[in-house]
């Protein structure tokens, strides 16, 4: 089954309903093609798992839909310590002071999932590195569109999408998804109004899991608007963790 549920991920580039339909359809599989398939992948370094593994993570299967395969590059074992998102796409002196502050007591207890969507994002899993925490990198795309430059041995990177599949809007929101099952927390430094950020913490909210906002002086800004809408107010990373 495991070897089906490939081809039908690879061939459907990792669309949860078109794999469905092939299931469905009991397409015919040869063993030709999946071993290509593998080839593939071997060629560009990457595993994969699929959901009757017993190492495909716990986390994904609270979701409605569930990806049938990951794939991915790194240690499966990163997924069992304590996680947390950490993002922001606002960089300023406030923002720059808030994880300053923050980072030690974060990087101590947790390690980071983040999407590298930003710049930010990018700072914040470098300072994981340098403490020698790895990263739990979620793509919105296959691997072949990751960043050399954020490739590492201590870091996880996985995605729902075979390696040569492009980034686009709706693989955004389900790498969003990902991140929000993974993740203990959302902790946002800063965000812009309207931010990308603001789908992210709706689906930690609908988990029923906590965000936190740093305060901002902008009052339009999408900190300030997930404040209003029930998010945390947190000044200090003691809010967090007596919240907790």
């Amino acid at each position: 089954m495991n070897d089906i549920l490939l081809y039908f991920s690879y061939i459907n580039k990792g669309n949860n309903y078109e794999i469905f339909k092939d299931l469905i359809k009991k397409k015919k599989v040869t063993e030709s093609q999946i071993i290509q398939i593998k080839k593939i992948l071997e060629s560009a370094n990457l595993k994969y798992i699929t959901v009757f593994d017993k190492e495909y993570p716990e986390a994904f299967k609270k979701l409605k839909y569930a990806p049938y395969v990951i794939y991915y590059r790194g240690d499966l074992n990163i997924l069992n310590n304590p996680l947390v998102c950490m993002t922001g796409d606002v960089e300023n002196m406030a923002t720059e002071k808030y994880l300053d502050n923050s980072f030690d007591s974060m990087s101590k207890q947790f390690n980071l999932v983040t999407s590298d969507f930003t710049k930010f994002d990018r700072k914040i899993a470098k300072m994981f590195n340098l403490v020698n925490k790895g990263v739990i990198h979620i793509l919105a795309s296959g691997h072949k569109y990751l960043a050399k430059e954020l490739e590492n041995d201590l870091d996880l990177f996985i995605s729902q999408y075979p390696p040569d599949v492009n980034p686009k809007y709706i693989r955004f929101k389900e790498r969003n998804a990902l991140i929000s099952v993974l993740a203990d927390n959302l902790v946002i430094y800063g965000s812009k109004n309207a931010s990308g950020i603001i789908n992210l913490a709706n689906y930690f909210v609908e988990l029923g899991k906590e965000v936190f906002c740093y305060p901002s002086v902008d009052l339009e800004d999408g900190n300030n608007y997930l404040l209003k809408n029930g998010a945390n107010l947190i000044t200090h990373v003691a809010d967090l963790m007596n919240y907790n």
